[in-house]
């Protein structure tokens, strides 16, 4: 099977073309003239990678693009948002919901069996209690609102054109490799500098899963026939505190977690306070669950950190 991949160099796109390749797919990566293979070059252990450079902003970049790979699947992990600072209305609109249009109708012209697009939780908003995939959609941010246009557009185009396709909502992830300025590599790097890091009072309840788990289920959600299009929850379906989290962190580094100061920040503007997983759906339909435990998940994340200069 020959799968093409958005977003590949990305933290969740890298582990997921690991899996595929682990489970001898044939993977085509999608990537920006700018793009680093860095990531993908360490998870993988190879450099020879089948790529073709696209703009996914451009209607006719995407069809060309997968046109040329002729595909079999498609696995769309691109996003703008994710990263810190990316804040930009026009580029995520463009980013987040055109792209996944044209990339939908593009899957469709070239018979796409079947079709990943990767959502995320923050499309659900504020709820109380384990999150199912029936929830009513309320995000209150950019990066959530755009993603949640993007999944509702895309289940409703691809409904049109006949083309099989699966929304995956993913809920928080950690693991080697993540961006250096997010929360667990953060906690890692002040620990080992000495220095103290200003936390919120750290009471937000959060569903952590490792990315390597995360990026399995993907790999599972490409090699299932399903009948039916769906939408699908990845997450741990166990909240815990942010607070908890960090000092789970410290402790994988073998620190202490004096440096971290509880109550120096406030918490962000219309924080939400919890976000859980309800897994059910993801069990009954591919029979998974996350199954790295936080301890030995943070254990070797703090592994892959030593390897960080790598990457510079």
């Amino acid at each position: 099977m020959k799968v093409l991949v958005t977003g590949a160099t990305g933290f969740l796109g890298a582990h997921a073309v690991r899996s595929l390749l682990d489970a001898g797919l044939h993977v085509t990566i999608v990537a920006r003239q700018s793009s680093s293979l860095a990531r993908l070059r360490l998870l993988t252990g190879r450099t020879d990678f089948d790529v073709q450079i696209c703009d996914l902003t451009s209607r006719s970049q995407v069809q060309d693009a997968v046109a040329t790979a002729k595909p079999d699947a498609i696995l769309h992990a691109a996003a703008y948002g994710v990263e810190f600072g990316q804040d930009d209305l026009q580029s995520a609109v463009e980013g987040n919901v055109a792209a996944t249009g044209y990339l939908v109708s593009a899957a469709s012209k070239a018979s796409v069996r079947r079709f990943l697009h990767i959502g995320t939780s923050f499309e659900y908003g504020e709820h109380s209690g384990p999150i199912s995939e029936d929830a009513p959609l309320q995000p209150t941010g950019l990066y959530g609102s755009t993603k949640a246009a993007a999944s509702v557009l895309a289940l409703g185009i691809a409904s049109n054109l006949g083309l099989p396709i699966c929304v995956a909502r993913v809920f928080g992830m950690y693991g080697p490799l993540e961006n250096i300025r997010k929360f667990v590599p953060s906690v890692f790097h002040a620990g080992a500098s000495g220095v103290d890091m200003p936390c919120s009072p750290g009471q937000q309840l959060r569903d952590y899963s490792y990315v390597g788990d995360i990026a399995g289920a993907c790999a599972r959600i490409i090699l299932q026939d399903f009948k039916e299009n769906c939408v699908i929850n990845l997450g741990s379906g166990h909240a815990i505190t942010i607070r908890s989290l960090a000092e789970a962190a410290t402790r994988a580094a073998g620190g202490r977690p004096d440096f971290l100061k509880w109550g120096a920040l406030p918490y962000r503007l219309n924080e939400v306070m919890c976000i859980e997983a309800d897994g059910s759906r993801a069990l009954q339909l591919l029979g998974w669950r996350a199954t790295t435990s936080l301890e030995s998940g943070l254990r070797e994340t703090f592994a892959w950190e030593r390897r960080r200069v790598e990457l510079a």
